[in-house]
């Protein structure tokens, strides 16, 4: 899924990941950070589809992650220079409990600074 189908929200949401730094959205995609299709044939997280497991990368970086374990796939983050949240910085692995974490503070940031009138 390309960015361009979302919301036209993408002036609040590039001062407050970038810091005014530009951002190309059209060759961003959407990446799961843990896999919806693991290797082996293993069962997805029951919340893979949730928002906190859920990030914007540009589609070269994507392209080469497929199913790489959470501390590859962070490392390729911060390699790309993607702005991590506290949850994707602190984390020594990639679960429920951190997806469902980083999906209340995602909301959290965005009921407070984006879509708040």
């Amino acid at each position: 899924m390309h960015t361009r189908d979302l919301p036209e929200r993408r002036s609040d949401i590039r001062a407050y990941a970038r810091n005014g730094t530009p951002v190309d959205y059209e060759a961003m995609t959407i990446e799961h950070i843990a896999p919806e299709n693991p290797v082996g044939g293993g069962s997805a997280l029951p919340n893979v589809g949730k928002l906190g497991n859920l990030i914007l990368l540009p589609e070269a970086v994507n392209s080469k992650l497929g199913n790489a374990e959470f501390a590859a796939k962070r490392t390729a983050f911060k390699g790309a220079g993607v702005p991590l949240d506290s949850v994707l910085e602190t984390s020594n692995s990639w679960s429920i409990a951190e997806i469902n974490r980083r999906t209340e503070d995602l909301a959290k940031r965005a009921h407070e600074r984006v879509f708040r009138v």
